[in-house]
């Protein structure tokens, strides 16, 4: 997810900031991209194989 956080960040031109940012708080951002990573993909990987609508 970071690739498309670079992208809409350096659309708006502000990445410096959002680097430094990274770089003070390395951890929470480490905890809470594995949380929402786990939160978008487990369900959608519970749901294929429950369901073949999802493929």
């Amino acid at each position: 997810m970071l690739p498309f956080l670079f992208l809409i960040v350096g659309y708006r031109r502000n990445i410096k900031p959002v680097l430094i940012h990274i770089k003070k708080s390395s951890v929470p951002w480490i905890v809470w991209s594995t949380v929402g990573f786990g939160l978008v993909y487990t369900p959608l990987t519970f749901g294929t194989v429950y369901s073949s609508s999802l493929l």
